[in-house]
């Protein structure tokens, strides 16, 4: 009989081409040493980790700054079109085509910096997550407080 079938397979002990990399942590963590998305960013201090954390959430405050941006020169080139004699929404002119030109690539690279932001929460480590909360909540509260309120009644909905 083969005993293979009855004994637990040790894991560990296998080689599966994984060239020494360590499993990352998946469980909130509060620790100091951190790699954080790439090898040169690594952090082995507190000091290090304190400033990565505030530039974390300059980069999650500018990233809410750079959605709020895009709205609204989206509706700036809205108005512009509709101001036009002869507003039509299915004609592309050049103009047209550089305003969505420009607003495609906002919007890639405002989606690039969201994942990027992910990946760093992806670390697991509570002080990091924190601080892209942090930033966030700092760059949707500046938006609110520049934006006027939308009151939203039942009629919307339907």
């Amino acid at each position: 009989m083969n005993n293979s079938l009855q004994q637990p397979c040790n894991h560990a002990a296998h080689n599966h081409g994984h060239l020494g990399h360590v499993m990352a942590q998946m469980s909130f963590h509060g620790g100091y040493k951190e790699a954080i998305l790439f090898d040169f960013w690594s952090v082995e201090s507190v000091a290090g980790l304190l400033i990565s954390c505030v530039l974390v959430a300059i980069i999650a405050c500018l990233n809410e700054l750079m959605k709020f941006s895009r709205m609204k020169l989206s509706a700036h080139y809205y108005e512009q079109r509709k101001k036009k004699p002869g507003f039509d929404t299915t004609v592309k002119t050049e103009s047209v085509l550089l305003q969505n030109s420009i607003l495609a690539l906002l919007g890639s690279f405002q989606t690039a910096i969201s994942l990027l932001l992910m990946l760093i929460t992806m670390t697991y480590n509570v002080w990091l997550f924190i601080s892209t909360i942090i930033g966030i909540f700092i760059g949707q509260f500046y938006v609110s407080c520049k934006q006027p309120l939308v009151h939203y009644t039942e009629e919307d909905c339907h």
